[in-house]
């Protein structure tokens, strides 16, 4: 397994491309902030077999999901390590070449930190 905080963090979310989120799990911590913890499995072909990402001191949690979707394929994702530090991730981007926030992306979270876990296939 491979754990990675702040910008390493932020460039393993570039296995969201193509997976399938399977859990999200939204919490508030010991000093009242908002914790979001996600786990995703990789296309098929890739050496990752879960990716799980743990989101501190949210500032935004915008999704919104229908019966009539399924749960949840990530088709493009948008993951930025914004100059204040924090962390900003849109599953659902309006253009996902775009290097900024934009308010037509949808499905997004804002945190402080983000830590994630990679486990590999060759991981026992």
């Amino acid at each position: 397994m491979h754990v990675f905080e702040g910008k390493q963090a932020v460039e393993e979310l570039g296995w969201l491309l193509d997976s399938t989120v399977t859990g999200l799990a939204l919490h508030a911590d010991a000093y009242g902030g908002l914790v979001l913890e996600a786990t995703c499995i990789p296309r098929a072909d890739k050496p990752v077999r879960e990716l799980r990402m743990r989101f501190t001191e949210v500032t935004r949690f915008d999704f919104v999901w229908t019966s009539e979707q399924a749960f949840f394929f990530v088709p493009g994702y948008k993951a930025l390590l914004l100059e204040s530090g924090s962390v900003y991730v849109s599953l659902d981007p309006y253009d996902d070449r775009a290097r900024v926030p934009d308010t037509r992306d949808g499905c997004v979270i804002e945190a402080r930190s983000v830590r994630t876990e990679s486990v590999l296939k060759s991981d026992p």
